[in-house]
């Protein structure tokens, strides 16, 4: 790119405006290499309801968290550029999924092992834009996009647990993304980062420590995400926590 676009990615990519840090909790810590913070699989699951319909995922009061998993030449691109367009590679007219949960990003990935999701990449996308993700999202047929963004495609899948168990009663949601050309561009994007690490460790730790690795394996700290908006909540089937 030009040199101005050079320094504008630099900038983005040394300037840190996410403050993880305040949502560090007891056990809590921040993983090394993505900056994610990161806590104890059982701990979490005793701190997260068993069932219902939610959005969980880390995030702050900028900022969310979403997952997508790709080949080498995508990710690396993204992450040296903070965005996708631009990407020989990256098909932009494409439906792309992103997702809240770590552990179904890990499932449907195989911890980063299967064919061209060999790398995860965290994607923290401006709130104010998840926001309006959510309030365009539709389960099936068409909407009228009041805000221009694109087609935002709903679905709820089981939960996962670390193994690929699914929970009967508790769903985690992912996004697809049609023609939203803000996402693509970077716009909505405060940045991106390489969370492959993280996955390889869990993909070793439950492979090699088959009837142990539960007290030891860290994921993604989560919460519940709060949808203020009655209309949104409603559209999206979520239930009250």
């Amino acid at each position: 790119g030009t040199e101005r676009e050079e320094e504008l990615i630099e900038g983005k990519l040394e300037e840190i405006p996410i403050d993880l840090n305040e949502a560090i909790a007891e056990g809590d810590e921040k993983d090394a290499l993505s900056g994610l913070i990161i806590t104890n699989w059982k701990k979490q699951t005793l701190e997260l309801p068993g069932r219902g319909t939610f959005i969980q995922a880390q995030y702050t009061d900028s900022a969310v968290l979403v997952y997508q998993a790709f080949n080498d030449d995508i990710a690396d691109y993204a992450i040296k550029n903070q965005r996708f367009e631009g990407c020989e590679n990256y098909n932009s007219t494409r439906m792309t999924w992103v997702k809240t949960n770590f552990l179904w990003m890990m499932n449907r990935s195989g911890w980063a092992a299967k064919r061209n999701q060999c790398r995860i990449l965290g994607i923290w996308l401006k709130r104010s834009s998840f926001d309006d993700y959510l309030s365009i999202a539709r389960e099936k047929g068409p909407k009228k996009d009041d805000l221009n963004i694109g087609k935002v495609r709903l679905q709820w899948d089981p939960d996962h647990d670390p193994v690929g168990v699914a929970y009967k009663r508790r769903r985690a949601i992912q996004l697809g993304l049609k023609g939203v050309k803000s996402f693509a561009n970077g716009d909505d994007i405060v940045k991106i980062v390489d969370v492959t690490t993280l996955a390889e460790r869990g993909r070793k730790l439950i492979n090699g420590q088959k009837k142990t690795w539960e007290s030891s394996l860290m994921v993604a700290k989560e919460r519940i995400y709060p949808v203020e908006d009655a209309k949104i909540s409603a559209n999206l089937g979520l239930d009250k926590v």
